[in-house]
Parts: C-alpha cells; sequence; structure tokens
C-alpha cells in the first residue's frame, strides 16, 4: 500500500531516489600538503521522495490530485506509507514545482473528471 496523508496512491507509483545512496554527507578539505580530508556524517533524515505517477502506468483521479496539491500548500508534516515503510515528509518547495501533474487527455483541462492524471510530487523526510 502507498499512502500520502491518507490518501490512497497506485501500486505502481515509482520512488525515484528509492536506490540512490543519499543517507551521508560529507565535507572534503584539502590542507596545504596537498591531501584531503574527508569528514563524513551519517544523516538521519532528509532524504527525498520524488513520487512520480507515470503515465503509462500510475494514474491518479482529479479527486487525488485536487488533494495532493491542497496539502502541498500549507507547510505541514504530513505521514507518507510507501514500500511498507513510513515516512514524516514534507513537500519539497525548494525544488519547484513540488508537485505537478498533466491530464492523460486534452479534454482533462476543460472537464478534470473526464480523464486520468499523471505527474510528480516531490517530498523531502524530515
Amino acid at each position: 500500500m502507498i499512502s500520502l496523508a491518507g490518501i490512497e496512491l497506485p501500486a505502481q507509483t515509482i520512488w525515484q531516489e528509492q536506490f540512490t545512496s543519499q543517507g551521508v554527507q560529507q565535507n572534503v578539505v584539502q590542507t596545504l600538503g596537498g591531501y584531503h580530508k574527508v569528514f563524513p556524517k551519517r544523516l538521519k533524515n532528509g532524504i527525498n521522495i520524488t513520487l512520480v505517477f507515470g503515465e503509462n502506468s500510475a494514474w491518479l483521479d482529479y479527486g487525488a490530485v485536487e488533494k495532493i496539491t491542497d496539502l502541498s500548500t500549507t507547510g505541514d508534516t504530513y505521514g507518507l506509507v510507501l514500500h511498507n515503510k513510513n515516512f514524516n515528509v514534507v513537500f519539497s518547495h525548494h525544488a519547484p514545482p513540488a508537485c505537478e501533474f498533466s491530464p492523460l487527455f486534452p479534454e482533462g483541462l476543460i472537464k478534470p473528471n473526464a480523464t486520468k492524471w499523471h505527474g510528480t510530487v516531490k517530498l523531502m523526510e524530515v
């Protein structure tokens, strides 16, 4: 099950960074002697979670698009259940757009409920 703040999301939703290493941040300083000193620090949170609702696979109805878009305007923290893991997340407004959706068919711009939607949602664990 995949859900964001109680909104059920399609099972085909892709977590874009799922297998990208984001668990360590490091500073590198070059010494006067030409050597490098590396200072790694394990991150406890702050990983990026971009949810991709593919044009060919993970479609949302207009009601879900409206709810997610409304959530993105509050600045609050939300619960995300993704692949049997629980996360506390915020929308990534520092890397706009935090969410972006398009209708599968052009008539969705005139009659939003007439079609399904695809797009991306950018989140960050807190």
